[in-house]
């Protein structure tokens, strides 16, 4: 289980709800990520200070949103967020 409420950080947010929400999430797996999983990362849509490295955001004509190495595999992912009245479940 991570906790993501002891990841403090200072970002400029959007300025849509659902960009500030998304912008939000974003940082704190940016930093989770950069903290616990690998330095050799890269993002977009936040400013944070922490060495972008140059790997391509880029797969299979998609942009993502972060992607870093972890071993021998490059990881890409896109986080999206909707406001909803109920959690949408797996069926």
């Amino acid at each position: 289980m991570i906790n993501f409420d002891n990841i403090a950080v200072n970002i400029e947010l959007g300025s849509r709800r659902h960009e500030r929400v998304h912008d939000k999430v974003l940082a704190k797996l940016i930093w989770f990520i950069f903290s616990q999983l690998s330095d050799i990362i890269n993002f977009d849509h936040v400013d944070l200070p922490i060495v972008k490295h140059p790997l391509s955001l880029e797969l299979e004509g998609r942009k993502y949103d972060i992607t870093f190495l972890a071993g021998d595999y490059q990881v890409w992912i896109e986080v999206k967020t909707r406001k909803v009245k109920e959690p949408l479940l797996a069926k």
